[in-house]
């Protein structure tokens, strides 16, 4: 694998840690939402989905960390270049597995204010 491949493939590594670390932060955000929405006691029409909600975002933060640390594997083996045809193959496959999860976000995302709106009655 040339060095252009290589530094492409380590900078939008890079990229994803930021995305990652965003996505993080908007599930801490949205947890803290439903928090606060419990907190201040308002009625839901069913404490399972938000239960549901939770549980979700906590998962979702775990798939986050996983994801994290492949990246940090695969910018190791991007580096050290011993199989440059695996780091590649894997660097594509990360690709696609962080687009599924950003769509996954974007659901989830929507599904939590549909439920929020919906309990508030909007």
């Amino acid at each position: 694998m040339d060095q252009e491949k290589v530094q492409h493939c380590l900078e939008e590594a890079d990229n994803w840690l930021v995305r990652i670390r965003d996505l993080r932060q908007e599930t801490s955000t949205l947890r803290d939402m439903l928090s606060e929405t419990v907190r201040q006691g308002q009625k839901f029409g069913s404490l399972d989905q938000a239960e549901y909600f939770q549980q979700r975002f906590m998962e979702k933060d775990q798939v986050l960390d996983l994801f994290r640390q492949d990246i940090s594997i695969l910018k190791q083996s991007l580096l050290a270049a011993d199989d440059p045809d695996a780091a590649i193959a894997r660097f594509f496959a990360l690709k696609g597995d962080l687009g599924k999860l950003t769509g996954e976000m974007q659901r989830l995302r929507d599904a939590f204010y549909d439920f929020l709106s919906a309990d508030k009655g909007y």
